[in-house]
């Protein structure tokens, strides 16, 4: 009688450490796959630095793809213009507490705050932290911060659906008043996997789900060649209206920015950018308000952009000018001396 429990209890503890030994082989599996994509990732993202460790400027995140480093004081990169030179192009930037391109935040319903979200456009890629236009709007309506807070929750290389994404999880926790969004650029990006797919990607759980993964990034690292569009026209136009109803249901104000290029004296039409005509359509479809400052960057007579794409501090100056007077007409602003 007593062999036979003394043969049960070994049995039990073979299964118990057999349980134990499954259970670190899929721990295992499942960080070794986690490690592998997300370095894969990093190779991949939307950033243009001259950086060899990007872990210095940003970490991978699940539900936003990729975020700036907290805390970053006068970090200096030197990342390479959208031009056809690619020219080197060196700046400093800081991050505070949250990993925004701003100051401490004040607490929350202390500020009337205004939240821009975007991309580099928004984030200020070379130029100065102060230089930036949110900076600017700041400095514009509120020198003093002492009624209106803007924030820069822009991200070098973000999207739409990363737009989206930050305002379900993050965004809206701030509480703010107005938010004012640009995103158009990285939408239209090539890249080893859409979007869609990256986030379905992050959200994989099973042991060949973690396999198919690895697998796949190790195909399309052989043919990276085979870049695919990061979102679709649709997903685009569907992205920015889920964003406009997203704050309509929080009673926030939005207000999508159609960011301008460089205006070309043979090109009189000054034929709009791909996303430009879907902003439009998700302004006539939804409660935002489209702001277009091409007006004011086509009669300024010093250097408005950087390359193709960003601005200049002169620049990033008219857009907080032109876009502080747009939302002094709105009677919810606040009135500041």
């Amino acid at each position: 009688m007593a062999s036979h429990q003394s043969e049960t209890t070994r049995s039990n503890l073979a299964f118990f450490l057999l349980g134990i030994f499954v259970t670190l082989s899929i721990i295992g599996v499942f960080s070794l796959g986690s490690r592998v994509f997300f370095h894969w990732q990093r190779g991949d993202t939307a950033l243009v630095t001259g950086e060899e460790n990007l872990d210095q400027l940003i970490k991978t995140d699940v539900n936003l793809f990729w975020t700036l480093v907290p805390n970053l004081k006068n970090k200096q990169v030197t990342e390479t213009l959208a031009n056809a030179q690619h020219t080197p192009s060196t700046y400093t930037y800081s991050t505070n507490e949250m990993g925004f391109r701003s100051p401490p935040l004040h607490p929350v319903g202390s500020r009337f705050r205004i939240l821009a979200i975007g991309d580099s456009t928004t984030f200020g890629q070379h130029v100065a932290d102060h230089e930036t236009w949110p900076a600017q709007l700041q400095q514009i309506l509120d020198p003093k911060g002492e009624v209106i807070e803007v924030i820069n929750a822009g991200v070098i290389g973000a999207s739409s659906f990363q737009g989206l994404s930050f305002l379900n999880t993050r965004g809206l926790a701030l509480k703010p008043n107005v938010v004012i969004a640009t995103f158009g650029f990285n939408d239209w990006a090539g890249a080893n996997m859409s979007d869609r797919e990256r986030a379905a990607a992050y959200q994989r759980r099973g042991t060949w789900d973690l396999l198919n993964l690895v697998l796949g990034s190790a195909r399309r690292e052989k043919g990276a060649g085979d870049l695919v569009q990061r979102a679709t026209p649709g997903e685009y136009l569907d992205h920015m209206l889920a964003i406009a109803h997203l704050c309509e249901e929080a009673f926030i104000p939005v207000v999508f920015i159609l960011w301008p290029k460089p205006y070309d004296p043979k090109d009189p039409e000054d034929n709009q950018l791909p996303y430009m005509r879907l902003l439009f359509t998700a302004c006539d479809l939804s409660a935002a308000d489209c702001f277009d400052p091409r007006p004011y960057f086509k009669i300024e007579t010093k250097p408005v952009f950087i390359d193709w794409v960003h601005a200049t501090p002169a620049g990033c100056r008219i857009a907080a000018q032109s876009l502080a007077d747009f939302l002094r007409k709105y009677p919810w602003m606040p009135v500041t001396q």
